[in-house]
């Protein structure tokens, strides 16, 4: 054995509690990494899976104006499953000497 590695064992030997402790520091660490490694794969699983079994809508249409019988022409197309009809709006807060902020309200569902 070389002088190196024999100073390297006499050093932890004699200080037991702190090779003990770096152990168990280096473990939980690899330990942790793996947790959080599979607790992010499989959420992203499910939430990937659960968003294509909620049939997402596939198009959004915005337009100025609109009525029932526009919302009633769209869901009577063979091609579309399910259409609604919503109102939206832009509330707009200004304060002095800051910039606008600009939020969209929805609307209830009509």
């Amino acid at each position: 054995m070389s002088i190196g590695f024999i100073k390297i064992l006499r050093d932890l030997w004699l200080n037991r509690a702190r090779t003990i402790l770096v152990i168990l520091a280096i473990a939980l660490s690899v330990m942790a990494y793996g947790v959080l490694n599979t607790t992010y794969t499989v959420v992203l699983h499910n939430f990937t899976t659960a968003y294509g079994q909620s049939q997402p809508a596939q198009a959004i249409l915005a337009i100025p104006s609109f009525d029932e019988k526009l919302v009633e022409k769209v869901r009577s197309l063979p091609e579309v499953r399910l259409a609604e009809g919503r109102l939206q709006f832009n509330l707009t807060i200004e304060e002095t000497g800051k910039n606008a902020l600009s939020i969209p309200m929805p609307a209830p569902i009509r």
